[in-house]
């Protein structure tokens, strides 16, 4: 993944990044040490590593870093097939209509991808292909997405094809590879928003894959520097922080404009008792 390294920074574009997200990609790149990551865990308490900043669940990091990606596929689906034919998180329902799994949702869906007018499915997933379980087991990176790949199809397949659609699991991994089903969907997207836009083919496909490599940039960096640690533990000491459902923070919040109230009421009584006092002295010498 080096397509990000040649376009300049563009806030429009989303292609901007943070010094330290910048050099933490960099140095992911070339196999260097990162600068900087805490020495535990704020999530769970155990020791802090590369490793398990990229496959510790606590926090909700890794869910939020895969939404983005996912996010990031559903706005290229919008802007190429319209925000009508694009829909996240999906019930995938039996052949009756009902949903006997609540669970089971894609992460997103688009009308016209693969077949025109048809419903195409899709479940994105950033994989780790060098956690230490796979390590272990002397899996190459190509074998674990293969898996992954084979993984989603056993557990979604069957249902979309039950709701006459299509389905393709968006694997990648966080070093920046991309699953060929995932590069096929690039492609598809690409060569619509070309159609669209009358550009050519290749340089939007640059576009599209630079796109969700900065998306996959970013998801990666909330593993490695977004905080894990819940709010009712950060211990605020000023007492402004959120407190537990919220009544703290309006307790507080509730009784500073009640104070800034009573003294404007007390300045406007002074006020107007200081009119009366003149108007009766004017009075008693006329």
């Amino acid at each position: 993944m080096s397509g990000w390294l040649t376009v300049g920074p563009s806030k429009q574009y989303g292609f901007d990044l943070s010094r330290e997200m910048f050099r933490d990609r960099l140095n992911l790149r070339h196999g260097q040490e990162l600068r900087g990551l805490p020495s535990v865990c704020d999530g769970c308490g155990a020791p802090f590593s590369l490793e398990h900043a990229l496959n510790c669940m606590k926090g909700g990091n890794i869910k939020l870093g895969h939404d983005q990606v996912r996010d990031e596929c559903v706005h290229l689906c919008t802007m190429a097939y319209g925000a009508a034919g694009v829909k996240k998180e999906p019930f995938l329902r039996d052949a009756s209509g009902n949903v006997r799994d609540k669970d089971l949702r894609a992460d997103f869906l688009a009308i016209g991808v693969w077949e025109r007018q048809r419903v195409a499915f899709f479940d994105n997933r950033i994989l780790d292909a060098d956690a230490p379980s796979r390590f272990d087991r002397n899996t190459s990176y190509v074998t674990a997405m293969r898996a992954a790949v084979q993984e989603k199809k056993t557990r979604y397949l069957e249902r979309c094809e039950e709701m006459a659609g299509s389905f393709t699991p968006l694997v990648c991994t966080v070093d920046g590879v991309f699953h060929r089903e995932f590069v096929a969907f690039m492609k598809r997207v690409a060569a619509a928003l070309a159609g669209k836009w009358g550009k050519s083919y290749e340089e939007v496909m640059c576009w599209v894959r630079i796109r969700l490599q900065f998306a996959l940039i970013r998801a990666v960096d909330l593993r490695l520097r977004g905080s894990r640690m819940r709010f009712q533990k950060a211990g605020f000491s000023d007492k402004a922080g959120p407190c537990r459902h919220g009544r703290g923070f309006i307790l507080q919040f509730g009784r500073g404009v009640w104070h800034s109230a009573l003294y404007y009421i007390f300045v406007l009584c002074c006020w107007m008792i200081t009119a009366l006092l003149l108007l009766l002295l004017l009075y008693l010498k006329v």
